[in-house]
């Protein structure tokens, strides 16, 4: 992912989420320093407060996003003009000046992909983030779009925008603890990581081993006469690059049976190009079941095991005499007392008689 700040130092905030997170290549670069043309070779970008954007910035996120880049807009403190550039640009609300309240950011679109994966239910009892100021909207929004986050007044704080191929997370506030307490809450990380996972086209969580799969690569990051390696614990791995539709995959054949980890690169280049996981797959084994009299065909001879028939209270009988042996006592009293119950009869007719 591309972190676009106004300078070459990230927010604390943004950085935190994806530095150290092995799955994604995060790459920070000044609003003043960017080559347009490796936009394409990310598949999220982070516009976070510019206080200015030429127009060829604008034209190049806007393309960018047609052509099915994710973008992330988090519009500068007290400063909505060149947001609000790109906004027309792209036909997203304007933003206003900002609004003080005292409200929560408790209107959680739970049933969007986004947090239906990492949130089942909402607790009544939740701590939700505060919000003190946002920006409101000065015209309507237009077109698909969805409210991911916002109050349940009815503030929308972060919405997802359909634009061309791609799709534009935009929210209404900026990072400053003075605006929200969002960068605090388990929200704010989880969102931005849901983003980029969501930004990852026909990415799997992971592929199982020893079947013929295609593993998409990403904004076609390699030419046709590149190598690509897959490397991880188990070792390295050249897999077959195929071409279908101007796109590119890597076709993993039914002889790799190593389940972990791979980082993709060219070979012979140390940059990671994106990561690939291989597991056994979850599908169950097919079942079959054994009558009692199979099973007791199976057992070697002079084993200790048994074949038991029955329901389960028999069963549970029978477990429990294997257990402790068979139990008598009951027999036992039974016979005292009726031995007792002749005596004490005997003794009577015999004094009778």
């Amino acid at each position: 992912m591309l972190h676009i700040v106004p300078d070459q130092k990230p927010s604390n905030e943004v950085e935190a989420v994806f530095k150290t997170d092995p799955f994604f290549i995060y790459e920070v670069a000044s609003s003043k320093q960017l080559d347009y043309r490796s936009f394409g070779d990310y598949d999220l970008i982070l516009v976070q407060e510019l206080p200015e954007m030429s127009t060829g910035l604008i034209s190049e996120l806007k393309k960018y996003t047609e052509e099915g880049g994710s973008l992330v807009l988090i519009p500068a403190e007290g400063n909505t003009e060149a947001m609000n550039a790109l906004a027309s640009s792209f036909g997203l609300p304007l933003l206003g000046t900002a609004v003080a309240v005292s409200e929560e950011i408790n209107a959680v679109n739970t049933d969007h992909p986004v947090y239906k994966e990492i949130i089942e239910k909402i607790n009544e009892r939740m701590a939700y983030p505060a919000l003190y100021r946002y920006y409101p909207w000065q015209t309507p929004a237009s077109g698909s779009y969805e409210n991911l986050l916002g109050t349940k007044q009815g503030i929308p704080i972060l919405t997802l925008f359909q634009k061309g191929k791609g799709q534009v997370y935009y929210l209404s506030l900026a990072l400053s603890q003075d605006w929200s307490s969002l960068t605090r809450h388990f929200l704010f990380p989880a969102t931005l990581l849901q983003a980029g996972f969501r930004s990852i086209p026909g990415q799997s969580l992971y592929y199982p081993i020893g079947t013929s799969t295609l593993v998409p690569l990403r904004k076609e990051r390699g030419a046709k006469e590149d190598i690509i390696e897959m490397e991880g614990e188990a070792g390295v791995f050249i897999p077959e690059l195929v071409i279908r539709n101007n796109s590119q995959f890597l076709r993993l054949d039914e002889s790799l049976q190593t389940a972990g980890s791979f980082w993709l690169k060219k070979k012979g280049e140390s940059e990671r190009l994106q990561s690939v996981s291989l597991n056994y797959d979850r599908k169950e084994s097919q079942t079959e079941i054994w009558k009692g009299e199979d099973l007791a065909a199976r057992l070697a001879p002079g084993t200790q095991a048994r074949v038991i028939d029955g329901n389960a209270e028999s069963l549970g009988k029978t477990i429990r005499e294997m257990d402790s042996g068979k139990q008598l006592w009951k027999l036992a009293v039974f016979l005292t007392l009726l031995f007792i119950a002749i005596e004490i009869l005997l003794l009577r007719f015999l004094k009778t008689a």
